[in-house]
C-alpha cells in the first residue's frame, strides 16, 4: 500500500482494516517532511475470531435478508449492591450484514471479547443478543425473530394541517412511565418511518 499527501508529525498511528481480519493499529509512527525515501511499514494481520449464526422465524423457517449488526459489549460493575450492567458501544465492530437464503450470517476478523448482536427485519420484532462470547468453543447463534406489532397514526399541527416529511420512531418505554407522560426510552432507537403527505404513518 502507499499513502501520500500526509501531514508530517510525530507519534502518529496507522490503522489497517480488512473484513476478514482483526483490525490492527500501529502506533509511534514519525513522518518527516522532505525525506528522500518514503517510510516503509510492515503490518501483520491476525485472523481474529468469528461470530456466526442463523436467523429463523417462530416456525423454524430461515429468515433471509435480515439486517445483522455487531458491536462490542462492555460490562461494568458499580453502584449500590454492585450491580453488573452490560451495554453496547456506539461504534459498530463491523458494517451491517444481511442473512443469506438459509438465514445464516458471519462476522470474521473480530477481536476477542464479548459482543452485542442486533437483528432487524421488517415485520418482525428487533432481537438483541448481549454478551455473545467469541473464541474457541463458541457455538453459532440461533436467533428466533417473533412477529411484530404495528402502530399507525396521523401527525398534525395544532390547526389540523398535516405534518409531512417528519420521522416517527417507536421504542419500548420505561416501565414506570405514565401513558402519554414524559420519560425516557429504553432499548435504543426503535424502527422509524416517514410521514406521508397527509401526515399518516
Amino acid at each position: 500500500f502507499k499513502a501520500t499527501r500526509l501531514a508530517p508529525g510525530t507519534n502518529q498511528r496507522l490503522a489497517v482494516s480488512h473484513p476478514d481480519f482483526e483490525r490492527r493499529v500501529v502506533p509511534g509512527i514519525d513522518l518527516v517532511a522532505g525525506t528522500p525515501k518514503p517510510l516503509s511499514v510492515d503490518v501483520v494481520l491476525s485472523p481474529g475470531v468469528t461470530i456466526t449464526g442463523t436467523v429463523k422465524d417462530k416456525d423454524g423457517q430461515p429468515v433471509a435478508g435480515a439486517g445483522v449488526g455487531v458491536s462490542r459489549s462492555v460490562r461494568m460493575q458499580g453502584g449500590r449492591g454492585g450491580n453488573m450492567v452490560s451495554f453496547a458501544t456506539i461504534e459498530a465492530a463491523r458494517p451491517q450484514a444481511e442473512t443469506d437464503f438459509e438465514g445464516k450470517f458471519a462476522f470474521k476478523g473480530l477481536s476477542a471479547g464479548d459482543y452485542e448482536v442486533t437483528v432487524t427485519k421488517s415485520g418482525f420484532t428487533r432481537n438483541v443478543s448481549s454478551g455473545v462470547k467469541t473464541g474457541e468453543g463458541a457455538a453459532p447463534l440461533e436467533i428466533t425473530l417473533m412477529p411484530g406489532a404495528s402502530i399507525s397514526g396521523r401527525l398534525v399541527q395544532p390547526n389540523g394541517l398535516p405534518v409531512t416529511g417528519y420521522m416517527v420512531s417507536a421504542a419500548p418505554a420505561a416501565p414506570d412511565r405514565p401513558a402519554g407522560g414524559p420519560g425516557i426510552m429504553i432499548g435504543g432507537r426503535g424502527p422509524s418511518t416517514q410521514t406521508d403527505p397527509d401526515g399518516s404513518f
